[in-house]
């Protein structure tokens, strides 16, 4: 099929009005449910850094009271020491008590770690943890029972390899801390990151939501407001008998182009009913002629033959008619 300019184009892309408004409607449904995805996208997001910033703020606190309880407990082993050293031993007798307790507390804030739900690296520096804890814990306990069994110089010797393990620990404590900063810091900037996306999404959205306004603004005018404006004009000129109104055909929109050809078939019965008004009123005056035509011929003939009787034959008739029917 062959279809020559944009007359023909429009043709071969013509829609029924239902089907045009249910396109547009279609169009803003689409981008709306986009926008919604997104903004699902987006909130989403929100949430589970809400949650992983809430992990690891408390994953800090339960750190900061573990890095606490290693100092505390180091404390508690020096004071035994010291109160050894003056046979202050109801001090001695607590220190047995609260390195007990500490070491407990100690190990508690360690395994509260395991309950939560901390990035990799987090939970990687805290497996690490655990070897030099229980070593650590084990020097500090022993050395707080010999001073309690009054084995001052063998306390003093365990001394060094119990600052050894303090020193190792505060570094495996040190990289727990490294790692839960750096994951705050990988959160923080993805919350950065989802909130530059949310900002995209809502300027994208309002940007689609207005070009889509433009778009089915610019062609309801171009489809079915002009052509319905200019067809209602075609009308009116008809009907004040301008027969030379243009029947539009083409047109993207089915009933208008219903209307272009309603229009074109009004224009040529009008058309058709001058013509023949025209030619009735030929016949009309083509009739007259020939009666007036006829009158006077009669007339002719009785006054020639009047004369004839009177004994006058010069008259004659004149037979020049313009119809030839009377020839």
């Amino acid at each position: 099929m062959k279809f020559e300019g944009k007359a023909g184009i429009r043709r071969l892309f013509s829609l029924k009005a239902g089907t045009f408004v249910l396109l547009q409607s279609a169009s803003l449904l689409l981008v709306g449910l986009l926008i919604a995805v997104a903004g699902f996208y987006v909130s989403g997001n929100f949430e589970r850094s809400s949650s992983r910033a809430e992990t690891l703020m408390t994953s800090m606190r339960t750190h900061m009271t573990a890095d606490m309880l290693h100092d505390s407990l180091r404390g508690v082993v020096l004071r035994s020491l010291y109160a050894g050293s003056r046979a202050d031993f109801k001090t001695v007798k607590a220190t047995v008590e609260q390195v007990q307790a500490y070491a407990a507390d100690f190990r508690a804030a360690i395994d509260r770690q395991a309950t939560l739900d901390v990035p990799p690296a987090v939970r990687e520096a805290l497996d690490g943890v655990k070897a030099p804890l229980d070593a650590y814990i084990t020097e500090a306990i022993a050395i707080v029972e010999m001073v309690s069994k009054l084995k001052m110089i063998d306390a003093q010797k365990a001394l060094t390899a119990f600052d050894e393990e303090f020193s190792v620990l505060e570094d495996e404590m040190a990289r727990v801390s490294d790692a839960i900063e750096g994951a705050n810091a990988q959160q923080l900037a993805s919350a950065a990151s989802d909130g530059a996306v949310a900002q995209l999404i809502n300027w994208g959205g309002l940007a689609l939501i207005v070009l889509l306004v433009i778009a089915t603004v610019v062609l309801s005018r171009l489809t079915m407001i002009a052509p319905l404006s200019n067809m209602t004009a075609d009308f009116n000129r008809l009907a004040e008998g301008d027969l030379d109104v243009e029947a539009k055909d083409g047109q993207m929109v089915k009933e208008i182009n219903a209307l272009a050809h309603v229009l074109g078939i009004f224009r040529t019965a009008l058309k058709n009913r001058d013509l023949l008004a025209g030619e009735a009123e030929q016949s009309a005056r083509q009739v007259a002629d020939r009666a007036n035509a006829a009158a006077a011929l009669n007339e002719e003939i009785s006054d020639a033959v009047g004369a004839a009787l009177q004994g006058d034959f010069s008259r004659r008739v004149d037979g020049a008619y313009s119809d030839e029917d009377l020839v």
